[in-house]
């Protein structure tokens, strides 16, 4: 590797330079002749440049030296601490020195460095396999063989052969043939994101300029093809007679071909006329310009600072024809944005957004989405978090946006804020030696919030004459509240196999309004009082938490297929103090005029919720249970392979009692369990036990269920349970792979989000073409839930349960290596009624895709034909047919 330009004399100078090939000892020896003659007349000349050096005809000629002065007066001191005993002055800025007896004749000289014309800002690396032939009355150096390359600043050149003409500052290679006339390497150049395999390329490096013939490459999702290529600067270049495509044989099922096309790097680019080709033949459809996205979306990056991605939707869409009764024209627009910030920016901050707001007609009028027909919710997010360094502070400020399509209805909270403290040990020794006094680790935190919140109805026809009606809808509904918690918690070792855990909490809310109902007789309704200001109130709570943790075993016999059952039970206890604090501000009040009552709270309506009436004293229990069972592993062949397979991830009931009340002192039990049985059928459970009885009108009593049957715990007022499982055939490696893939929503290419567009191709409800996986042979999947709950029935003194119940199901068959079918659908046992079902036939082309997707039952019955490209870029370019049947409604 060769290092040439002013910087490889300098390191030669120095001998730190090693050259390699005997090819260029010509060089060597006159670069070095050149240096030492100049040494040796004290002074060194930096006018021509290392690479002058080696092509030049003859060696520079040497300056005569310069005759020392007869007498030279103020001589300075010498510096003993010097590291070459002359004089400050001299070593600093002086370049001559001679001794005369005991004294120093010092001259002082400049260093003065001119450069050539034609050098260049960086040096240029090379590198040859094979040798390198130097062309000295032509100043020209070539590299040959099987990989060559030359380096400056961001361009990379590897070729079979490279030339670099000194004198014209160009840089040319060009492709290689075998014997029977085969190419078997071609030129490739780089320079920032631009890469490129040409027949034969040419380049300045010191203007950036070049020329390829024969060239391909890749922007974003588009390959391009084109005889000549012409790059003007690091962002830009100008195509001739090329194609573009984003299908990536060598010969592309189909291309836009024109005569000119203007790219701007990874962003977009611009043709004039243009037509479209398939398998080579073009077709009769000329446009005078096109302008193609070199991205899915448009993105903005800047290297470890930020990234993000901007759309902007615009939709215009025309019911019927003109003239019509009931013809109409709906204009709607959609924002996307999302935006992160690298962590590597600023250590401690981060941004990030992302934003999904627009009209509310939207998504209703988007063609051949049923998903997006039916999604009437848009959301948006903004925060912004620091961290402060060494300190145990950290702050986070949102802005959200929640946006309802049917009833437009949109609320913003703008900003919350949460401010916190981390556990700080105020009584812990700053250097502590042995072990802490108990005290010592008793930690106090602080946790805030602020958030400001208020909503309005979007009318947008007449928004655009008026928008003051909005503006009142937003000072009238906004709302602030505040919330302060203060934890204070004392870390004990653990006692024995217990875990001791004391805590004292406060907290504090702040409201902007009070709200009083009352009943008015004479005019029989509900009147409302609202006063706003500044109001608070405060809670406070003592506790004690002990848990622990207990381990079975059962062994079975080594022959045995079940070698172990393990069973781990998680008993916890919890003794907890709540005085009541917030009593004074719950009142009843009369609500209708049949005589019923209702509590109520003055600080309801409020942004934050209002604390709880009553005190609490007493102990919250529960155990949570975890069965393992160890068998045989049939793929290990060792003597002692053994795998564990969980028969129950959890099962648990917890509840609570308090002492301080007089009646219903025990709370309801809730149970849970889940499992996956055979890592193929997940099972879930939920259910709540009532443990007190009931009268004959359906009136709670304060009595215990099991005080009258004794193997009970109570009713079981409602449940859930839910099954879910899948299977499929094929390599299960590749799916699993496919699977995770799609799970994490983000462009493995670019590491962004996916936009919208792109997360469309994962419901293959909507594009069965883009979902199909031919690799998996068939799949099923199936789905069911089951709840139910319990109301009492008072002319039957007994209590009704009333169920419900659902499933869902899909599935996929691979009817040929480039067919395949699939199915989706739901029932609602309940009602009896089917819900969205869809039938897909997917067609695998390459880049090109082919769907007929049938919803035959459901209010919106349809059926589509889409032939399009795969890739989201042209995503528009398709041929579509779709019809729509609605059930009108009966008179």
């Amino acid at each position: 590797m060769i290092i040439f330009a002013a910087t490889a004399m300098m390191n030669a100078n120095k001998g730190k330079v090693k050259y390699i090939s005997a090819s260029i000892a010509l060089g060597l020896v006159i670069a070095v002749t050149a240096m030492a003659a100049d040494k040796l007349h004290g002074s060194v000349n930096f006018t021509n440049s290392f690479y002058n050096t080696l092509t030049a005809d003859t060696p520079p000629v040497p300056k005569k030296p310069r005759p020392l002065p007869k007498k030279q007066k103020n001589i300075p001191a010498v510096d003993s601490a010097s590291s070459t005993g002359l004089p400050v002055s001299a070593v600093t800025d002086t370049t001559i020195a001679s001794r005369q007896k005991d004294s120093f004749i010092v001259v002082r000289d400049t260093l003065k460095l001119k450069y050539s014309k034609d050098s260049l800002d960086a040096p240029i690396y090379y590198h040859a396999d094979d040798s390198m032939v130097m062309d000295v009355p032509a100043n020209k150096i070539t590299l040959y063989g099987t990989s060559t390359t030359a380096k400056y600043a961001d361009n990379e050149l590897t070729a079979p052969g490279i030339t670099f003409d000194q004198k014209n500052n160009l840089i040319t290679a060009s492709f290689k043939k075998d014997s029977t006339g085969k190419v078997i390497a071609s030129p490739t150049f780089k320079q920032g994101d631009l890469i490129t395999v040409s027949d034969s390329i040419s380049f300045s490096p010191k203007s950036g300029k070049g020329l390829t013939k024969g060239t391909y490459t890749q922007q974003g999702e588009m390959f391009v093809y084109s005889e000549r290529i012409k790059k003007i600067d690091t962002t830009s270049f100008y195509a001739y007679k090329a194609r573009i495509t984003t299908c990536n044989l060598d010969t592309p099922h189909f291309a836009f071909v024109s005569k000119k096309i203007k790219f701007i790097n990874k962003k977009f680019a611009v043709t004039g006329p243009v037509h479209p080709e398939f398998e080579g033949v073009p077709l009769p459809i000329v446009l005078p310009f096109g302008i193609y996205p070199l991205a899915v979306s448009p993105r903005y990056y800047k290297r470890y600072r930020y990234s993000g991605n901007f759309n902007i939707d615009i939709q215009r869409l025309k019911i019927n024809f003109k003239g019509d009764p009931d013809y109409s024209v709906n204009k709607s627009f959609k924002i996307r944005w999302s935006h992160s910030m690298d962590s590597k920016a600023r250590p401690g901050v981060t941004f990030t957004a992302n934003v999904d707001a627009g009209s509310n007609s939207f998504n209703l009028n988007t063609p051949n989405n049923p998903v997006l027909n039916f999604s009437n919710q848009l959301q948006s997010s903004i925060s912004y978090s620091k961290v402060w360094k060494d300190k145990p502070f950290n702050i986070n400020i949102l802005a959200n946006h929640n946006q309802n399509s049917v009833s437009k209805q949109i609320s913003i909270m703008l900003p919350s804020v949460n401010f916190n403290v981390n556990t700080l040990y105020p009584f812990r020794r700053k250097e502590a030696a042995g072990t802490l006094k108990w005290y010592e680790n008793i930690g106090v935190a602080l946790n805030t919030s602020f958030a400001n919140q208020t909503n309005f109805y979007d009318d947008t026809a007449n928004a655009a004459k008026d928008i003051r009606p909005i503006l009142t809808q937003i000072k009238q509904n906004m709302i602030w509240g505040a919330r302060h918690s203060v934890p204070i918690s004392l870390s004990l070792p653990p006692l024995g196999a217990l875990q001791v855990s004391p805590s004292v909490s406060y907290s504090e809310t702040w409201f902007q309004k009070k709200t009083v109902y009352s009943w008015d007789a004479a005019n029989k309704k509900l009147d409302t009082s609202l006063n706003k200001g500044f109001y608070s109130a405060r809670e406070m709570s003592f506790g004690l938490g002990i848990s622990t943790r207990i381990f079975g075993m059962f062994g079975f016999s080594k022959n045995s297929k079940i070698q172990a059952i393990r069973h781990e039970i998680r008993p916890s206890m919890s003794i907890s103090y709540k005085p009541d604090m917030n009593g004074k501000y719950f009142y009843k009040s009369q609500v209708d005029t049949n005589g019923n009552f209702r509590q109520f709270n003055v600080y309801e309506n409020n942004l934050n919720s209002p604390f709880g009436p009553g005190k609490f004293g007493g102990i919250g229990f529960g155990i949570d249970n975890n069965i393992q069972m160890k068998v045989r592993d049939k793929k290990d062949t060792s003597a002692d392979a053994t795998k564990k397979i969980t028969l129950i991830d959890g099962f648990s009931i917890n509840g609570g009692y308090n002492f301080l009340i007089d009646s219903f002192q025990l709370t309801n039990l809730s149970l849970s369990a889940r499992t996956n049985l055979f890592d193929k059928i997940n099972i879930t459970f939920g259910g709540s036990l009532d443990p007190y009885q009931y009268d004959t009108i359906g009136n709670r009593i304060n009595r215990l269920v099991w005080k009258d049957k004794i193997f009970t715990l109570g009713r079981l007022s409602n449940g859930n349970v839910s099954l879910s499982t899948s299977f499929k055939g094929g390599d299960k490696t590749k799916q699993a792979t496919t699977k995770k893939a799609l799970g994490r929503g983000v462009n493995p290419m670019t590491g962004e989000q996916l936009t919208e567009e792109q997360e469309e191709a994962a419901y293959i409800s909507n594009n069965p073409a883009d979902f199909a996986d031919f690799s998996i042979p068939w799949s099923v999947n199936f789905g069911f839930s089951f709840r139910f709950s319990q109301a009492f029935n008072r002319p039957l003194k007994k209590f009704k349960t009333s169920y419900y119940s659902d499933a869902n199901f899909g599935g996929s068959v691979r009817l040929t290596e480039k067919w395949q079918i699939g199915f989706n659908g739901s029932y609602n046992f309940t009602t009896s009624d089917l819900g969205l079902i869809s039938f897909s036939i997917a067609r695998e082309m390459h880049c090109w895709q082919m769907a007929i997707t049938i919803y035959p039952v459901g209010d919106r019955k349809f059926f589509s034909l889409i032939i399009s490209p795969k890739s989201a870029l042209l995503r528009d370019i398709k041929v579509n047919r779709t019809r729509y049947f609605y059930d009108l409604p009966s008179k």
